[in-house]
Order: structure tokens, then sequence, then C-alpha cells
């Protein structure tokens, strides 16, 4: 194989690797990124429904305040599968952490 055809593979898959990695932009909130990995496999991309209840549609966010889905998510529902997130209740979040998310809501 030449050299030619080597650097166009390389190129391309490079290309291919940087157009499906899973970037952060910069103006992303902090409270994104910790949506993706704590509650999104659950609650969907951007809370917006998966086998967990939307919480980021505009019918849950007008029933519940900022201080409930706080609650909520660092105290967890247990009677709904729901873990407790928080520090305090043996989760891996602080309470900053569960602000951001809150926020991001």
């Amino acid at each position: 194989m030449s050299k030619l055809k080597i650097l166009a593979l390389v190129v391309g898959l490079v290309s291919v690797f940087i157009f499906l990695a899973p970037t952060a932009r910069a103006d992303d909130p902090p409270g994104a990124k910790l949506f993706g990995t704590y509650c999104g496999a659950c609650h969907g991309t951007g809370g917006k429904g998966g086998f967990a209840p939307a919480i980021g549609d505009e019918k849950y966010l007008s029933s519940h305040t900022d201080v409930v889905i706080a609650k909520i998510t660092g105290e967890g529902v247990g009677s709904k599968g729901m873990p407790a997130w928080s520090k305090a209740n043996g989760g891996t979040l602080t309470n900053d952490q569960i602000d951001n998310i809150v926020a991001y809501l």
C-alpha cells in the first residue's frame, strides 16, 4: 500500500472519530455533562424521556419547583427505582452538582 493511501486512510479514520465523538461545547451549562452522565441513560437526552419519566419537558418542569427536583434527585424515590444521588444519602453527587443538573433542566 502506498504512503498516500495510508495517509488517506488515517485521515479518514481520524475524521470519523472526530465526527462521532461526543463533545462538550464551551457554551454548555455545567449540568449538561452531569445530566448526560448520571441521568440521561434513564430519562433520555435532555430529559425528554426514556424508560424513566420525561423530566425535561414543560409539563414536568411547570409542575415541579427547582427545590422539589433537587430533593427528588438527592433523596431518590425508591418505590419508583430512582436512586438517591446526593453524597449525604449514599450517592455520588454533591449538592452543587445536583443544583447544576436542576439548572440545566
